[in-house]
């Protein structure tokens, strides 16, 4: 269980007066259950020159609405040109009233378009200059916050002493960062990228609730009742300092994933633009696998345990592996080279690309396995402790091991409507929310 039963953690805060635990609620959560595999650090150094060419992108615009994003989100279109999958679609609504603010991946680099005119990566510079200066400020004036401490040794020194001394002096210089660029963008409602996950995204959120702006987080993925960002104990969620830190409002894909939020947050069933967009593209694409699995980087022995099955079972079938960002890649490439019906999708093509071009869709609780119901294809469900706990019983075929998928039973065993989900009528639902906003 992701629970913190420990109430007193929220009287402790950082110098600047911002509770620690909203800052590192999803960190904390992370290590409280020992059960999930962890994902592997993949070792590659920092991109300096992609730092130092890049420094003309610091450059921001006035804006009725900005967006703090990622260059993950990127992804190539049929003409091989990079769009934004989660906030491009917004972009796209208001264009003259938008602005992009793209943070880097972990090395520095970016997935650079030319498809938005406001488009800005100030943000990861922001994030690099504020950690400097914090550690030379840490060594001319050690930290004298006594909150510090107890905080440390209340949560088990989950969060190192050094960190946390480091992050009291960061979030404070951060803070004034992010004001200063608020001000200056003039915007009227900010989108930031997992605003409930704490860290960072969870700072820029703060300084733009005490700006009196509308702040609103995207969902991007699968929720489910075990969703660390997104769970709270009651005495959290009543808890008006807290509150201060999340986002105002989050816009979800659909009114099924709204039980999920358990945060005291405005929850409006929006829409999922790409999924929408891409689903003329069932009658199009040609079926050129049999399998699509979903890496999760969580649940990777599951994942490699399955897909080494079905591929020993089922050897004149073709499987292909679509791999989380966090996946590491070295991993998968080491293992398929023992298959010869075994490929690794390329990172820079669409989810969707690859959904429709195979004919089931297996993974453990990947928000792919929803997305698959909207294509037509049938999800199949490996079957284990992490997708029982993570993803509805009602949706696709359940199966332990690739020896007992019986093939005439494949088939899509949804009971659920797709509206629930994927609801419809994107570009109408967000216009009615920002129109209001337009000079």
């Amino acid at each position: 269980m992701n629970r913190i039963t420990d109430a007193t953690l929220i009287k402790y805060k950082f110098s600047n007066g911002m509770p620690m635990l909203p800052f590192y609620n999803f960190l904390i959560r992370s290590h409280l259950n020992p059960t999930e595999s962890k994902s592997v650090d993949i070792i590659k150094r920092p991109c300096l020159k992609s730092l130092l060419t890049n420094v003309k992108m610091m450059k921001v615009k006035k804006a009725d609405f900005v967006f703090f994003t990622s260059t993950l989100f990127n992804f190539k279109d049929e003409k091989g040109s990079f769009y934004n999958s989660l906030d491009g679609y917004y972009y796209d609504i208001y264009p003259n009233n938008s602005l992009i603010i793209e943070n880097s991946d972990l090395f520095f680099e970016w997935r650079s378009t030319k498809k938005y005119k406001n488009i800005s990566y100030i943000n990861t510079y922001l994030e690099i200059i504020s950690g400097l200066f914090s550690k030379i400020k840490k060594i001319l004036f050690p930290c004298s916050n006594k909150d510090i401490n107890e905080f440390y040794v209340k949560t088990g020194g989950i969060v190192s002493h050094h960190r946390l001394e480091i992050d009291d002096i960061r979030i404070k210089i951060y803070s004034s960062f992010i004001k200063k660029l608020l001000k200056k963008i003039g915007c009227k409602v900010v989108f930031v990228n997992c605003a409930s996950y704490g860290g960072l995204p969870l700072i820029i959120t703060k300084v733009a609730n005490e700006m009196g702006l509308r702040t609103v987080e995207l969902q991007h993925g699968a929720l489910d009742g075990e969703h660390r960002a997104y769970i709270g104990e009651e005495y959290f969620v009543k808890n008006n300092d807290y509150q201060k830190c999340l986002p105002q409002e989050i816009w979800l894909f659909g009114d099924y994933w709204n039980q999920f939020v358990t945060w005291n947050v405005k929850k409006k069933t929006i829409g999922n633009p790409q999924i929408n967009f891409k689903k003329k593209m069932v009658q199009q694409a040609a079926i050129t696998h049999d399998f699509l699995v979903i890496g999760q980087p969580e649940y990777q022995q599951d994942i490699l345990r399955f897909t080494e099955g079905l591929s020993r079972e089922m050897p004149s079938k073709k499987i292909l592996l679509r791999l989380h960002t966090r996946d590491d890649r070295q991993v998968y490439e080491k293992f398929v080279l023992k298959f010869s019906n075994i490929e690794i999708s390329s990172s820079l093509t669409s989810l969707y690309d690859d959904i429709v071009r195979a004919e089931f869709i297996v993974g453990v609780c990947s928000t792919c396995l929803y997305e698959a119901l909207i294509f037509n294809r049938t999800p199949i469900i490996i079957d284990c402790d992490n997708s029982r706990k993570r993803f509805n019983r009602k949706i696709g075929y359940w199966v332990s091991d690739a020896s007992k998928i019986n093939s005439k039973d494949l088939r899509n065993l949804n009971n659920m409507s797709c509206e629930e989900i994927w609801a419809s009528n994107f570009e109408e639902n967000v216009k009615r929310e920002l129109d209001k906003y337009l000079h």
